[in-house]
């Protein structure tokens, strides 16, 4: 018995001694791995400089004066040392979009260096998401908006595949070589040159067998590149002057397939366009959307190339010797104004007339006015919209409608300086609250009836402009009036 009860005890503190020893394991693992990491970076934390940014920058220039931005993706460049910023700020207090961009700050957040206002050149870009340098210089970021990866250079021009930039400034191509042709490398400092010059040898190297091969016509390919990448992404104002830049050119292109387009084609039309009469001003934007529409088709392989690149927009000149014009610039004269508001007395819109007179509002940004945009303490109104009656080409789903329609409609104005506020004299105010008077007034008459057909009412209650039954003055009705009182003073 006494040597059983004797190895019992010995058992017992041989598992005492093996519980200990992985007690003690258990500890020192949790030491080395757990607890000494979390010190040393305690340590290091403690030898770097802090650098707070918790704080709204205020920007330096007039423009961005006091108006703080959102950062959105950051990178810091050891060579300059400055942070490049992802900024998905507004650059004015009242802007209702994004604007996005990069801003390069200093180490200590003092002062903004520069900045590359992507927004200027990526249309549907809203905020950048992240950024960072490549060691040529150039920047890569991805934005929230486009939901792509851009390669750009400092001024915020996008570089395209196999396209860097070197640091004396050149931009550099490079084709790839592949079984029958070699790698080739060219530089130079004008960008679009540089690419036009790679499209154009990629486009030698294409052999017959290789060119797509698609049936499809340019008025197919036109109505698909809208629906699919236009309709419900811009404003209907611009998909009418999309469609507008269609039909001028539907003569020409419609029945024609794309792959068979050549740039002989498309130069033929721009110089045709001049030729029936119209300006550049009108021929710039119709080339510009064709334009685009024949990129898409070649980003979708329809096309093995852009065929619109290289086309000229400057028109044929004779090289005439330009004469001084004699005319100066028409403008109304003090005797002309009393005379066109003394046959105005007994208008119903004599007040609009001294109030765009007084202002220099447009009538269309009159006309989108509501009663929430004059600040009758200061004395002051805000433009920040505009009415149009456009052409609507495509429904509210997207679909192409089988006939166009006519259609109201109250927007933002194209430019950004657009967007004021305008002082407002003693009389204009008393213009204003004679007009007030006009509408309460036909609202008194029509009480239920009136503004009954007007849609715009339902999101925009409080238009100030109305006629006598309540529906939108546009920019028309104001010509036709204006013409009217015209013929009253100048009679045939």
């Amino acid at each position: 018995m006494d040597t059983r009860t004797e190895k019992r005890k010995e058992s017992m503190k041989k598992k005492k001694r093996l519980i200990s020893m992985l007690f003690f394991l258990i500890i020192f693992f949790t030491v080395g791995y757990i607890i000494l990491p979390r010190i040393r970076v305690k340590i290091e934390q403690e030898k770097c400089d802090k650098i707070y940014a918790n704080k709204i920058l205020k920007l330096p220039d007039k423009e961005k004066a006091n108006v703080g931005f959102t950062c959105t993706g950051l990178y810091w460049d050891k060579e300059e040392e400055c942070f490049f910023i992802g900024n998905a700020g507004k650059y004015k207090p009242n802007d209702k979009t994004f604007q996005a961009s990069i801003e390069i700050v200093e180490k200590d957040f003092s002062a903004i260096k520069g900045d590359i206002p992507c927004y200027l050149k990526f249309e549907n870009m809203r905020d950048i998401q992240g950024v960072t340098k490549s060691t040529d210089g150039t920047i890569w970021l991805c934005s929230y908006g486009e939901n792509k990866i851009r390669h750009i250079d400092e001024k915020g021009n996008e570089l395209g595949k196999g396209i860097t930039q070197r640091k004396d400034g050149r931009y550099q191509a490079r084709i790839y070589a592949s079984k029958d042709s070699k790698t080739l490398c060219f530089y130079g400092f004008d960008l679009d040159e540089l690419k036009k010059k790679r499209d154009s040898i990629i486009q030698s190297r294409v052999k017959p067998h290789q060119l797509p091969n698609t049936s499809i016509t340019f008025e197919k390919w036109f109505e698909q590149w809208m629906a699919t990448y236009k309709v419900g992404r811009i404003k209907n104002t611009t998909l009418r002057n999309y469609q507008a830049s269609y039909n001028r050119c539907k003569t020409f292109l419609e029945n024609k397939r794309i792959g068979d387009l050549k740039e002989l084609d498309f130069q033929n039309l721009i110089d045709n366009l001049y030729d029936i009469g119209y300006s550049a001003s009108i021929v710039k934007p119709t080339f510009s959307a064709i334009n685009q529409c024949m990129q898409k088709a070649a980003d979708n392989h329809l096309i093995s190339f852009n065929p619109c690149k290289g086309v000229t927009l400057k028109k044929k000149s004779d090289f005439k010797p330009v004469k001084k014009s004699k005319e100066e610039t028409k403008r109304l004269t003090e005797e002309e104004i009393n005379l066109f508001f003394s046959a105005a007395q007994n208008v119903r819109y004599a007040e609009i007339f001294y109030i765009l007179l007084h202002t220099g509002l447009r009538s269309g940004e009159l006309c989108a006015l509501e009663w929430s945009d004059i600040d009758i303490e200061n004395r002051t109104i805000h433009v920040y919209k505009t009415l149009t009656r456009i052409t609507k080409y495509y429904d509210n789903n997207g679909m192409k409608l089988q006939h166009p329609i006519q259609e109201i409609q109250i927007t933002t104005p194209k430019q950004e300086s657009s967007n004021r506020y305008i002082p407002l004299s003693g009389n204009v105010m008393s213009a204003f609250h004679k007009w007030k008077e006009k509408q309460e007034h036909d609202k008194y008459n029509l009480k239920p009836y009136w503004g009954r057909e007007n849609k715009l009412l339902k999101k925009y209650p409080d238009l100030i402009f109305t006629t006598i039954h309540g529906n939108c003055l546009t920019p028309n009705n104001l010509s036709a009036e204006c013409k009217r009182i015209c013929d009253i003073i100048n009679p045939m």
